[in-house]
């Protein structure tokens, strides 16, 4: 088991790259509004409102939330459905367990980040439901844009509004 220092060190890690990692390869260069998926993964690429609508039609939920004392619904599709789209490639996956060592990092527009371990996201670990809001009481995030939703969290720190990257990071240390 790995100690909170190690969490640490890698979701600071994550921050770091996170803002010196470009993103430019051709398929992740956005067109229209909304997220680029990228790093430790097979498939990196822009996300739209509407493709994400299209391509996960079958798993949108709608979900109910409170924020700064109102409630809200949105339309939603799971993160972790995303980012199975996008076939994780860790650095050794040979090694025993290799995906425990991502990191995913969602950031906004204004910057603000939040980031996720990849056993807290997966159902067959920490079962964490995160979402991709396409839309806030049935009208359309301001310019097309995403956020994130995660409605188990005790506070909603980890909302991330228009969000613009999701990142892969593995953290695993260099031999």
């Amino acid at each position: 088991m790995h100690s909170p220092s190690y969490l640490t060190a890698a979701v600071a890690i994550t921050y770091v790259l996170t803002a010196i990692i470009p993103v430019t390869t051709q398929e992740s260069v956005l067109t229209t509004p909304g997220v680029t998926l990228a790093g430790a993964v097979a498939v990196p690429g822009g996300w739209s409102v509407a493709r994400l609508e299209t391509e996960f039609a079958r798993e949108i939920k709608k979900v109910s939330y409170k924020l700064k004392d109102k409630k809200h619904k949105a339309r939603c599709v799971p993160l972790w459905s995303l980012l199975q789209s996008a076939k994780f490639k860790p650095s050794d996956p040979a090694r025993k367990n290799p995906n425990l060592s991502l990191v995913v990092t969602a950031v906004g527009a204004d910057g603000y980040t939040a980031a996720f371990s990849f056993g807290e996201l997966s159902p067959e670990y920490g079962k964490r439901t995160v979402y991709i809001a396409l839309d806030q009481d049935d009208k359309p995030l301001p310019g097309g844009s995403v956020e994130l939703l995660v409605l188990t969290d005790g506070k909603p720190s980890r909302y991330v509004h228009d969000v613009r990257k999701l990142i892969v990071t593995d953290t695993t240390p260099a031999r």
